[in-house]
């Protein structure tokens, strides 16, 4: 395989890797959200809980690109 064909191979797939794990962290974070208990949270309580489902996402993407990166030797 040339480098030029290797290159554009990695390319698409990191493409797909990242385009599924954003789609993932998306899902994930709509399902949350809607499954929260809105009506009987008051705006503060909400505002937490809005942050923490935030927060878990970011912190799981990061892992997940650090560790994709670990196993392809970036």
């Amino acid at each position: 395989m040339s480098d030029k064909t290797y290159n554009v191979f990695f390319s698409l797939h990191w493409q797909r890797t990242v385009f599924s794990e954003t789609y993932r962290m998306l899902r994930n974070r709509i399902s949350v959200f809607v499954n929260l208990p809105i009506a009987s949270l008051d705006a503060i309580v909400l505002q937490q809980k809005l942050n923490e489902i935030g927060d878990q996402q970011a912190e799981d993407s990061l892992t997940a690109i650090r560790k994709h990166r670990e196993k392809n030797g970036e």
